[in-house]
């Protein structure tokens, strides 16, 4: 038996021993992941960037500890007798306490602005916009993983146990959905029950990766997050020509284990490359994957609705149509192109690109618009270099997209890793270290364990941004193969298992569900790319809307 297995044994006969394994261990503030979150969403609505009652406002240090008019200070780091905040939020008078309305502030959050308060109100920079760095590994007892090093810090921090070890069938059939969205079959179980050599479950995990239904189980995540569907929806609902191609694309992407910082310029500025091949282009499909309207009562507000969309779903994840202007160019290139492949793609026209305004209060039909010229810039908060745009020497485009793409995918950009990162997390525990995987922001929730989310983000670079390395690390470790069973101590100490002490059970999803009845039925279709079939055909990834839009 591996030491971290005899580790949680051990850690489970304390428990039935009656021994202490369990202790409420109040731990010190962290500004970004306990206080900030809870100003943004008690505090901003009155006194944040867009409003500030009373001339205060709590999005900036400066402005959160000066004297306001009314000579009192807000906030006074080390002095809560001085600080009006603590008052406020300790007061039943309705005319002083705040929140004014709704919900008060609980025990649990009025203490934790008190201590911050008490240790000095220290204003670190927001969790997610800090530079990356690799951490250091913990020291923990036993030859655990860095994975487990982290998490094991974390459970001897709160005095929680360590989990026994799933039982092998158990740990098969989750690897298995996990990975391929498939059942395991009984042959694949019966060579992993006879196999005792210590790289039993490795061997299990390489293969499943290996498995081309890998591709297609993890590329129906990302097809979610763009918003990929085979019809355009509205009224008529209409098919979206070969929009197949980029979903083969990314099912490709997958199984190759394409770099996911490849993966993510080809889709923003395929077509911007120097040397641009035919999955580049194809990938610039993610722009037409949107709803369609073909007959839009506005126009105008249909054009930005549009542009609104790419650019929601790109910063949640990771550019002008004419629709007249393309209906005619299709029926031209159909006659032009009767027998040659054809693609969803863009392409722009030419090296000069349109101005760019901001419309007053975001109508396009506003008679001061348009308000105001911008320029394109990178957000500030990340502290980035200037946009660095080199048009193609043949003046095909302005090379915008490409500049963005490539500072999106930069090893400098620390959002972008961390947000992946924390979705192959999500997708193999259930939920992502960050509980808000589409919201990295203010109002978002912060990390359970902030390093290893910043180590597994760092992993992913220093391996060259392939996936299937960090799928493997998570899936190696003894936290992934952590049993279900709830201990009532942890479960009372723990009850939303944010340290991990167990691993967190899970719903089949309907597209696992369906595939496993015609794998057992033997109906399962197993041929991969092409068009998609009519409904009512049996075959896999059935290519319907996705659900919702959610972030990169």
């Amino acid at each position: 038996m591996h030491s971290f297995s005899a580790l949680f044994f051990r850690g489970l006969t304390a428990v039935a021993a009656g021994l202490p394994a369990v202790a409420i261990v109040a731990a010190p503030n962290d500004f970004s992941r306990d206080i900030q979150p809870l100003l943004a969403k008690r505090c901003f609505a009155c006194h944040g960037p867009d409003t500030q009652e009373a001339g205060l406002r709590f999005d900036d240090p400066a402005a959160a500890t000066r004297e306001l008019d009314s000579g009192r200070r807000a906030i006074v780091p080390g002095d809560l007798a001085a600080s009006e905040i603590v008052a406020r939020i300790r007061s039943t008078d309705p005319d002083s306490q705040m929140p004014p309305e709704g919900e008060r502030l609980s025990t649990e959050e009025v203490a934790a602005i008190q201590r911050w308060i008490e240790a000095g109100a220290v204003w670190d920079e927001h969790w997610a916009f800090r530079p990356l760095s690799r951490p250091d590994v913990p020291e923990v007892a036993g030859n655990a993983s860095p994975i487990d090093a982290f998490i094991q810090q974390g459970l001897a921090e709160r005095g929680l146990p360590l989990p026994p070890e799933a039982d092998r069938r158990t740990l098969l059939r989750r690897v298995t959905y996990d990975l391929t969205g498939l059942p395991p079959s009984e042959q694949d179980l019966a060579e992993f029950l006879a196999d005792s050599s210590p790289t039993a479950w490795e061997r299990v995990v390489d293969r499943l990766l290996d498995s081309p239904h890998y591709g297609e189980q993890w590329a129906r995540h990302w097809l979610d997050l763009v918003r990929y569907a085979d019809t355009n929806s509205f009224e008529r609902d209409g098919n979206k020509p070969h929009a197949w191609r980029y979903r083969d694309y990314v099912i490709r992407a997958f199984n190759d284990d394409k770099p996911y910082d490849q993966f993510v310029i080809e889709q923003l500025a395929g077509d911007e490359l120097p040397e641009p091949t035919a999955d580049s282009l194809i990938a610039t499909g993610y722009y037409r994957l949107g709803l369609w309207d073909d007959e839009p009562a506005d126009r105008l507000q249909h054009r930005y609705d549009q542009l609104d969309d790419i650019v929601a779903t790109t910063g949640q994840t990771l550019t002008k149509q004419d629709l007249k202007a393309w209906k005619e160019k299709v029926s031209r290139l159909k006659r032009e192109t009767a027998d040659t492949p054809k693609a969803l793609v863009i392409s722009e026209h030419g090296a000069e690109a349109p101005p760019t305004h901001v419309f007053y209060r975001g109508n396009p039909h506003a008679e001061t618009s348009p308000e105001t010229l911008v320029e394109p810039a990178f957000p500030g908060v990340l502290k980035p270099p200037a946009p660095r745009i080199m048009p193609p020497g043949d003046g095909r485009s302005t090379g915008r997209r490409l500049a963005l793409a490539r500072w999106i995918a930069s090893p400098e950009n620390p959002l972008t890793p961390r947000v992946i990162a924390n979705r192959i997390w999500q997708h193999h525990f259930g939920r992502g270290l960050v509980r808000s995987p589409s919201n990295f922001g203010f109002a978002g929730d912060p990390p359970t364990h902030p390093q290893l989310l910043d180590w597994l983000a760092a992993e992913l670079i220093a391996g060259g941004w392939r996936l299937k390395a960090l799928h493997k690390a998570i899936l190696l470790s003894a936290a992934y193969r952590a049993s279900s069973r709830a201990e009532p101590a942890a479960l009372a100490a723990d009850p939303l298992n944010d340290a991990l002490w167990r691993f967190d059970m899970r719903r089949l999803s309907a597209e696992e569900l369906r595939d496993s009845i015609h794998v057992a039925s033997g109906a399962f279709n197993t041929t991969m790319f092409g068009p998609g079939k009519l409904a009512g055909a049996i075959r896999r990834r059935p290519n319907r809307p996705a659900a919702a839009s959610i972030s990169m």
